[in-house]
Formats: C-alpha cells, sequence, structure tokens
C-alpha cells in the first residue's frame, strides 16, 4: 500500500505491481475536500539480444543483429555509431575489433541494453616461390607458406591443384 503526504510524490525503482490507479484527496484553503484518480502504467522492461556474425576475416562483411525493439542505437570501437537494427559493416578491419553496444527502445518508450563482442581475423601472410626454369627441364615445383589449405590456379598441367608444394609436370620446351 502506498501513501504519501507530498504535493508531487516519486516512487523510485517501478516494478511491474505497482500499476494501477492512484487516488489523490486535496484539501483547500476554505477546508473544501476533493478527490481524483492518477491511472499508472508499468510497463514492463525491453530485453534486447545482441549477436553479430563473427568471427570474420578482415575485409568481410560484419553483420551486428539486435533482437528486438521500433529504434535502435549502436556503439562500438573506432566511432562507431548506428541507427540501423541490424548494421552491415562491409571490409572489416582489425581495428573494428571489440565491444559493441546496443540500447533498443520499444513502443513504450521502455530500454533496453545489451553488448556484443566482435572478433576480425587478420588474413594470412601467405609467401610462394618465384623462381626461373631453363628450356627443356621437365618439372617446376611450387611452394607456398603460410596458411592450413591452398589452392593454385590456373590448375591446367599441376601434379595438384591444392597443397604446399605443387609440381608443374608438363614439358617445358
Amino acid at each position: 500500500l502506498y501513501t504519501s503526504n507530498q504535493q508531487n510524490p516519486s516512487i523510485a525503482n517501478a516494478a511491474l505491481n505497482m500499476a494501477g490507479n492512484y487516488v489523490v484527496t486535496v484539501t483547500d484553503a476554505n477546508g473544501c475536500v476533493n478527490a481524483n484518480v492518477a491511472q499508472v502504467t508499468v510497463n514492463p522492461s525491453l530485453i534486447i539480444n545482441a549477436t553479430n556474425n563473427g568471427p570474420v576475416c578482415m575485409n568481410s562483411s560484419l553483420n551486428l543483429f539486435a533482437s528486438s525493439g521500433v529504434s535502435w542505437s549502436w556503439t562500438g570501437p573506432g566511432g562507431f555509431i548506428s541507427f540501423a537494427q541490424n548494421p552491415l559493416i562491409p571490409n572489416a578491419q582489425l581495428i573494428i575489433s571489440g565491444t559493441y553496444t546496443v540500447v533498443g527502445t520499444d513502443a513504450n518508450g521502455c530500454q533496453g541494453t545489451d553488448t556484443t563482442t566482435v572478433i576480425i581475423n587478420p588474413l594470412p601472410i601467405v609467401t610462394a616461390n618465384s623462381g626461373t626454369i631453363c628450356v627443356g627441364q621437365q618439372t617446376a615445383t611450387l611452394t607456398a607458406a603460410g596458411a592450413s589449405t591452398y589452392t593454385w590456379n590456373p590448375s591446367f598441367g599441376l601434379s595438384s591443384n591444392t597443397g604446399s608444394i605443387v609440381t608443374d609436370r608438363k614439358s617445358v620446351v
């Protein structure tokens, strides 16, 4: 039960069970008494979930996702700001890795906040041999390093188009 003798009371830490009708009874300087009803609606808090499509590789597209609300405000590393529900960051760079925060607002003006951590992976540093072969040499071996899988192109005439070492089996005349 709530009671107050203040003209303009405040109720801190609103909870759903505080919704309802509040009656105010007033007495003026002449001793006249009157009453009125103030209806108080307490809306539930907005629950918002922030996620992303990461980890992604550098130069790929990063998508941020907010689950609910009618308006959004995103902030993140490097001064990132967006008011889209699901912003797209094309050409992601390492500098944008970190924590992104979204504040969502629902139709009642209630807000919810959540964060998501973005990981941008660097591109592998690839090395490939260069060389010279002489006319008449039957094979040339190509080697590369810096990754876990390899695909060579063009693959015509190679003993394989995958792997860190491949051999050109065609005759060089």
